[in-house]
């Protein structure tokens, strides 16, 4: 994977719109699991554990499994090893804090963790980043900006990672095709514990705009997370501030990127009232959504989810309430490949 860091803000299709981050005033604790393919406690009691885990916080906290060692370890899976100075695997941190979780005491700890991310959530964060996920040109572009909502003093850190769900591996426990949930594959930012925000005092309601890009042909988009994780560095430990995530992958201007054997068109695309969507496809889509985006990157409305047959499909655009004059974006997802065209109403 090779990943490339932009110090400015990145700007970067001919209308010079800009799609701006909503930046969420909410706590969003981490909760990781360190593991390693050829652990049998990481495919036994501690896979069944992390399952627990997601079922119960995956709403409030953000997950992750980093791998320091094994068939899906990363260069980031292993410095978070390092940075939690986990003696062994699996291990599980809220934040930086080992949640001591053990064999013996599942039950308990099950329990007392989504109780701990509960109370996290209700709190005032110190800051936290918005982002936007640009698909162009083959590349992954994560546009980042970092509010602090209170007065700060420190050393600050944003980390960029690619989580993916489902990824088929062996784990010793398990077997051969395991499906992992929430696998940490790489940090996008060139350095674990990310890009520097500030060094010193921070106001209340200091902003940080970033951005970073990396090739994207290694995962599934539908089933990646991008996570960013504020770290205060204390001394040579990062320790998590807070976190958030999204998967709302969305393709800029007029680039086609991989559905090389799908057109689409609006007829026409500068109307009062409604348009058709005309899509032309040479076979069989199994998993489509089609959804209305504005300037800024925010969902209108959703056109179309489901299965497109080869040959030609045409669905209709109307206006409505939330479609105010101006330029909007047709956008055609299909298993991470996306095509995008635009439509104006005027």
């Amino acid at each position: 994977m090779r990943n490339t860091f932009l110090s400015l803000v990145f700007i970067f299709f001919s209308s010079n719109l800009f799609f701006a981050q909503v930046i969420p005033e909410i706590q969003r604790p981490l909760v990781t699991k360190i593991a390693a393919t050829w652990c049998p406690p990481c495919g036994g009691w501690g896979w069944d554990f992390f399952e627990y885990l997601v079922i119960d916080n995956e709403a409030k906290a953000t997950m992750i499994v980093a791998h320091h060692d094994g068939q899906l370890v990363t260069i980031a899976g292993d410095a978070f090893s390092a940075n939690f100075n986990s003696p062994y695997q699996p291990y599980f941190y809220l934040y930086n804090d080992d949640l001591g979780v053990s064999s013996s005491n599942v039950i308990t700890k099950r329990a007392e963790v989504k109780d701990l991310v509960d109370v996290e959530a209700t709190k005032s964060p110190v800051a936290n980043a918005g982002m936007n996920l640009f698909l162009t040109g083959g590349q992954l572009v994560i546009n980042t900006k970092t509010k602090f909502f209170q007065a700060a003093s420190g050393e600050y850190y944003i980390g960029v990672y690619a989580v993916e769900d489902d990824v088929i591996n062996f784990q010793q426990g398990q077997g051969n095709n395991a499906v992992h949930e929430k696998i940490l594959r790489g940090s996008l930012t060139g350095d674990p514990f990310g890009a520097l925000l500030m060094s010193g005092d921070i106001t209340v309601g200091s902003e940080f705009t970033n951005s970073f890009n990396t090739e994207y042909d290694l995962w599934n988009l539908d089933n990646l997370e991008i996570v960013t994780i504020i770290w205060k560095k204390e001394g040579d430990t990062y320790v998590a501030i807070n976190t958030n995530l999204s998967n709302d992958f969305v393709s800029v201007g007029n680039v086609n990127i991989l559905l090389e054997n799908a057109s689409m068109e609006i007829i026409p695309n500068v109307t009062s009232s409604k348009a058709i969507i005309n899509i032309d496809l040479e076979k069989d889509l199994e998993v489509v959504k089609i959804e209305l985006f504005d300037q800024v990157g925010k969902k209108v409305s959703d056109v179309f989810q489901g299965k497109l047959p080869n040959g030609n499909s045409v669905f209709m655009l109307e206006r409505n309430s939330k479609t105010a004059q101006g330029m909007y974006f047709v956008i055609l997802k299909s298993k991470g490949e996306v095509i995008t065209k635009r439509v104006i109403f005027n």
